[in-house]
Order: C-alpha cells, then sequence, then structure tokens
C-alpha cells in the first residue's frame, strides 16, 4: 500500500514551490511565457496574486479584474499549488438608453 500524504504535504511541492495555471485574457497573455490559452507558472508557496502579478510586470496600477478558480479574487488571494488564475482587463461600457 502507498504511503498516505500527510495533510501538510498535499499542494506543496518539495522544492517550496507551487504551480499556478493562468489564463490571462486579451493583450494580457504577452506577459506570461508559453503557448496557448493557458499558462503554467511556477511561483513560490505563500505567494498571492498579487506576487504573481508583480513579478509578470502587472504591478497595482493595472486595473485587472481577477479569479481564482472561478471565483472573484484581489492581489491579496492566496495561491495554493493547481489554483487557475483569470486574469483580464475590466470591460466597461454597454447599452445605454435611448
Amino acid at each position: 500500500m502507498p504511503p498516505q500524504k500527510r495533510p501538510r504535504d498535499i499542494g506543496v511541492r518539495p522544492d517550496s514551490s507551487i504551480r499556478i495555471r493562468v489564463r490571462p485574457y486579451a493583450d494580457l497573455a504577452r506577459f506570461f511565457p508559453g503557448e496557448g490559452r493557458i499558462r503554467v507558472i511556477e511561483a513560490s508557496a505563500g505567494s498571492t496574486v498579487g506576487d504573481l502579478l508583480d513579478a509578470h510586470g502587472l504591478d497595482e496600477s493595472r486595473r485587472l479584474t481577477l479569479g481564482v478558480n472561478d471565483v472573484l479574487a484581489s492581489r491579496e488571494t492566496q495561491l495554493r499549488d493547481g489554483d487557475t488564475l483569470e486574469v483580464l482587463v475590466p470591460m466597461s461600457g454597454g447599452m445605454g438608453a435611448t
């Protein structure tokens, strides 16, 4: 029988890094290395969304809409191994009154 993982071992890689799937929309893809709609990025265990964004040139001056695992997030949201981060430019506009 394979050894059981202890709860504190789950989701943390041995080298204290985590892997995050990043789905950048529109021109934001240029900030994340790789090809395709979803990029796999390594980050330090304990990183926040803001840490990851800052490391890829998207500082707080940039207005972004963020989601982690299909839930709205902020720059302070803690990331865990295997999370999916979606990064979008906020939308505006719509149908005006006639």
